[in-house]
């Protein structure tokens, strides 16, 4: 693994903000030399069991099968991955297809190009003297972002359980393991968080009030993007980036993989215990099949998302799903690997 400092080198257009946690991963694999690889550079956030489908892609060679070498660069806040991608420093990136979405009704140059995750893993979790939902009325709950998908559904299951949306406050903190460290410190009295960190939370002492996935199985939540002027320009690269991606997928959902699957996330997910990481991969990929989709983009999981987003007002002008994505790479990559 290669650290180094990534900041304003990526264009004076971006802010990428106090914090960015940069993680640069270089392939040097025996299937080919680093000289023969592509370097491509890829943003995604902070990583999670959300993440899972990138870690094999990079350390089983699918990426390298297919002649790139990811320059993967984590980042805190889910909206400076779209930040970077629309200004063009990167081309490729992951995070809420929501946000993507957002995005390009603002005018952004941003497609989503793959279906990542399909169900929404989140878990609300609070310090144990917080039975339910109707306990947190008057108090603090760390958010994302205030026009994060998982943020209004948040305000759906408060309201559910009888609290109102002026009811309770809203501190926006940023990723999962942020979000996580503020409740434990007391700046909030619950959060949403992502696996492994929902059973790290419950081991020490933080129960869960609700699941996400028990009451909404189908929405296209996490997905890769491309910058359009980047798709135009380079096509082929775009293509083998989504054939690693689903080759990654299909390995995950594989039994026969099991062990290894789990190995890769405690290598990846920092403090992620061997007995969590087997949680995770029961309630992850056996129980909820969050990665079922195999790279393709979700057509009814996106039209959930579409009317989500206008609900809330967060998509002024609503279009077809099929406009805040560019299908064309995931069909040719199929062909490709013969699916």
């Amino acid at each position: 693994m290669n650290q180094r400092a990534y900041g304003k080198r990526m264009g004076s257009n971006v802010r990428l903000g106090v914090g960015a946690v940069v993680l640069a991963f270089l392939l040097g694999l025996q299937t080919a030399g680093a000289a023969q690889l592509q370097s491509v550079r890829f943003i995604s956030t902070s990583p999670n069991a959300n993440e899972w489908d990138i870690f094999p892609a990079l350390d089983k060679g699918f990426f390298a099968k297919e002649g790139l070498a990811p320059e993967v660069v984590y980042m805190r806040q889910p909206q400076d991955v779209i930040r970077v991608i629309v200004a063009g420093s990167a081309p490729l990136g992951s995070s809420g297809v929501h946000y993507s979405m957002t995005a390009q009704e603002r005018g952004g140059k941003i497609r989503v190009v793959t279906g990542r995750l399909y169900t929404p893993m989140y878990d609300i979790i609070a310090p144990p003297e917080y039975k339910s939902l109707r306990d947190l009325k008057g108090k603090k709950i760390a958010v994302a972002a205030l026009s994060s998908i998982i943020t209004h559904l948040l305000i759906e299951v408060m309201e559910r359980s009888g609290v109102k949306k002026d009811e309770f406050e809203m501190l926006v903190v940023g990723g999962t393991s942020d979000r996580y460290s503020a409740v434990k410190s007391g700046r909030v009295a619950a959060t949403m968080v992502a696996p492994p960190f929902n059973f790290t939370a419950n081991d020490e002492g933080y129960p869960t009030l609700l699941r996400y996935s028990d009451g909404l199985k189908n929405l296209q939540f996490v997905g890769s993007f491309v910058n359009t002027d980047f798709a135009k320009t380079s096509p082929d690269t775009v293509t083998r980036f989504v054939k690693a991606a689903i080759q990654a997928q299909r390995w995950l959902n594989s039994p026969a993989n099991k062990e290894e699957a789990i190995r890769i996330l405690i290598k990846h997910v920092r403090g992620t215990t061997e007995q969590v990481a087997r949680r995770t991969y029961e309630y992850t990929i056996v129980q909820n099949k969050a990665f079922r989709g195999e790279g393709a983009i979700d057509g009814e999981g996106m039209k959930t998302a579409v009317e989500i987003l206008t609900k809330y007002g967060t998509l002024k002008d609503p279009k077809p799903w099929q406009e805040y994505c560019d299908l064309s790479f995931y069909e040719k990559a199929k062909k490709e690997l013969g699916f």
